[in-house]
């Protein structure tokens, strides 16, 4: 989560709808679907969480939670972090399937323990576990990294084909019908997200929406043959603008239209935080009224508007202290533990009102610091300690909630 949204203006939207849009795209496009192709939300298929009932909140929303919920080699540890989970009211938890993890010295030894952990822990509560397969490892990496490279680890890698064979080995293991499962695996796992933030330059360097559509077209066919019902979403987009690098979601998304991969796909996925802006806000700087609507434009234009588009992370910081969460358009902090209560249900509210959503992932379950001039850090509805926050009880009932479209 390494982002700063920018504003989409009604022009950009223009040439979307025209066609003018594109990284690394070329030939004549397709002819604009009418105003009939314009699908209604089909609900998501509800997880069996104990407190979750269906067509309620709780049945569509997740949570990116605690790190020991999606990494802990102790399987008792997990267990707690997963039932808090359920006491906040999910049915889905978004964890890190990390390859650097699994396979950190070369492609032919994998260590999958604590991963099984969370397939476990996850199965036991009925939760619904997406894993976002990203970290290149070091053997894997191209040498020499690419020129401005941030973090080697979100480099991709040299060889497309070694990370398929780690996705095929992934799905053998933890999808429902894989060959791989051991003696002791009691869940599974169905939904797949294929990297983070591809369209940054901190994410997928250099950003390239070519290179990252072949990426997400191998990996997604080869899950499908081994599990041909599986759900394969595409990495999680920045709300970034045009520059520094960085390549907007839309324009990222058209980019990606040649290689094919969005045919192999069941969803788009996307980080549309809103802060400062309120999330019900039509403004130019909330990626729910701009950003989003501009790649589900794109989703259309290229026949494609069937897929749903994903929040894989969203949230509201308590960083009363921060220049981010600063509204600087009329000076109002927003970056409060009151605000937070107020808009994290705003959030959910507001964005399963769009015909073109699919699940949404809270961030974060709990703070990583103290710092109240450090946003990204205190995200979370709990404290440090792990003492609640007012949004922990807000979001709880939000969460039991029926869905108003």
């Amino acid at each position: 989560m390494r982002f700063r949204t920018v504003c989409i203006s009604s022009v950009v939207v223009a040439m979307l709808m025209s066609g003018a849009v594109g990284a690394g795209t070329s030939g004549a496009a397709p002819a604009a679907p009418s105003a009939t192709a314009h699908p209604a939300r089909a609900d998501v298929a509800t997880p069996l969480a104990s407190n979750v009932r269906p067509n309620t909140y709780g049945a569509v929303v997740g949570y990116n939670p605690l790190p020991q919920a999606c990494g802990d080699p102790n399987p008792v540890a997990v267990l707690g972090a997963m039932s808090q989970l359920v006491r906040i009211g999910v049915g889905r938890v978004r964890c890190d399937l990390n390859w650097w993890t699994v396979q950190p010295h070369d492609r032919w030894h994998y260590d999958w323990a604590i991963y099984d952990n969370v397939v476990n822990a996850a199965a036991h509560f009925g939760i619904q576990v997406l894993f976002d397969m990203s970290f290149t490892p070091p053997w894997a990496r191209p040498n020499p990294l690419p020129r401005g490279a941030l973090d080697p680890s979100h480099v991709p890698p040299k060889h497309n084909q070694d990370f398929v064979h780690f996705a095929i080995a992934a799905a053998q293991r933890y999808s429902p019908n894989g060959k791989a499962r051991p003696k002791g695996l009691v869940g599974s796992v169905n939904e797949w997200e294929i990297w983070n933030e591809p369209n940054l330059w901190g994410g997928w360097t250099p950003p390239d929406p070519a290179r990252y559509g072949g990426f997400l077209r191998a990996v997604a066919v080869n899950i499908h043959k081994v599990n041909r019902n599986a759900v394969i979403i595409s990495g999680g987009l920045a709300p970034a603008g045009n520059v520094n690098g960085n390549i907007a979601p839309a324009n990222f998304v058209a980019g990606m239209v040649p290689s094919g991969a969005l045919k192999q796909i069941q969803g788009v996925g996307i980080h549309p935080y809103t802060f400062p802006a309120y999330p019900n806000e039509q403004l130019g700087f909330n990626p729910f009224f701009s950003q989003v609507p501009a790649i589900y434009y794109v989703m259309l234009w290229y026949g494609i508007g069937n897929l749903k588009i994903w929040a894989t992370e969203i949230g509201w910081p308590t960083s009363s202290q921060s220049s981010q969460s600063l509204r600087f358009w009329d000076g109002i902090q927003v970056g409060t533990e009151a605000q937070q209560a107020k808009q994290l249900p705003l959030t959910l509210t507001t964005w399963f009102k769009f015909p073109w959503t699919g699940p949404l992932y809270l961030y974060a379950e709990r703070d990583k610091c103290t710092n109240n001039s450090d946003w990204l850090c205190k995200m979370g509805i709990e404290r440090t300690n792990g003492s609640q926050k007012p949004a922990w009880n807000t979001v709880h009932q939000q969460l039991l909630k029926p869905i108003q479209h």
